[in-house]
């Protein structure tokens, strides 16, 4: 798989499967989502 197909799958997981719990209401049940930020030159693959 290519790196940035990976982190694409992370972020899905993460939207999709995640939410904050916090005792305050304001910070209760809130989405967050990592932010990719590349600075890469080349493609990068893992191979299983």
């Amino acid at each position: 798989l290519e790196f940035m197909h990976i982190l694409t799958r992370v972020n899905r997981k993460v939207a999709t499967e995640f939410e904050s719990f916090s005792l305050d209401a304001t910070f209760h049940a809130k989405k967050q989502i990592p932010c990719i930020v590349s600075m890469l030159t080349k493609e990068l693959y893992f191979y299983h």
